[in-house]
């Protein structure tokens, strides 16, 4: 078993992106961490690596601290962020904050735990930010059951959940959607061929084509940006 991963900026500022892998004690837990782009005219928290970016790093730091505390990852994602939400109240130290710029992000967390001669994979999955309009940001930051991972919750996370067994030779690819413009917009590969190509490849060449071809103009479709941060992790058995 063996994982490798890729998270790379477009330049233009600091990398909203993360990954993050923690092994322990026989189980494997897999962050893939996907800023949402601020719609804020500045940043409260942080204004040398922007609030999104402290955000993910915020939450990855809190989440892997917790980890080894809590059997489910739905208990560990509560607990981080209310760990992460007291140091952003205290860095933000009194000021008013719109609802729209309080910062939020997808997250994927896979959690992979050795079952006798198998494993088992769990997905826990909140998300899409890509609607970039100011009163969507404050829906998901006031939303009663929050289906994107955010500050304050006025509830449980309401979040897309699985549970698969791994058969032997399997793997599993976790991106970002700056990663997955491979498939959609761009339409260079479709799903099956893309994660062929990042086992046979690997996840740096697969970058490389992606930059490639956003430098070269080869994109269809009418993406919000022309390029964003983007991010994979491989895991094989």
């Amino acid at each position: 078993m063996g994982w490798t991963a890729v998270s790379d900026g477009t330049g233009k500022g600091s990398n909203e992106d993360l990954v993050a892998v923690h092994e322990r004690d026989g189980v494997t837990d897999v962050l893939v961490l996907d800023g949402a782009t601020s719609v804020a005219e500045r940043d409260y928290a942080d204004r040398a690596i922007g609030d999104v970016a402290w955000f993910v790093r915020r939450f990855a730091r809190e989440a892997q601290r917790l980890s080894g505390a809590h059997e489910d990852v739905a208990a560990v994602v509560d607990a981080a962020v209310g760990r992460t939400r007291a140091t952003y109240l205290e860095r933000i130290a009194g000021q008013a904050v719109p609802d729209h710029a309080w910062p939020i992000a997808a997250l994927t967390w896979t959690r992979i735990r050795q079952r006798g001669g198998h494993e088992e994979i769990e997905l826990f999955c909140l998300g899409d930010c890509k609607t970039l309009l100011r009163a969507r940001r404050e829906q998901q930051n006031a939303a009663a059951a929050p289906d994107v991972l955010c500050l304050r919750p006025a509830g449980g996370f309401t979040a897309r959940r699985a549970t698969l067994r791994a058969p032997p030779g399997a793997s599993l690819l976790g991106m970002t959607d700056g990663f997955y413009r491979l498939v959609d917009p761009y339409g260079l590969y479709a799903d099956a061929g893309l994660a062929h190509a990042c086992l046979e490849r690997g996840l740096a060449a697969m970058l490389a084509e992606l930059r490639a071809a956003e430098a070269a103009g080869r994109i269809g479709g009418m993406p919000l940006k022309a390029a964003d941060d983007a991010s994979a992790v491989l895991w094989t058995r």
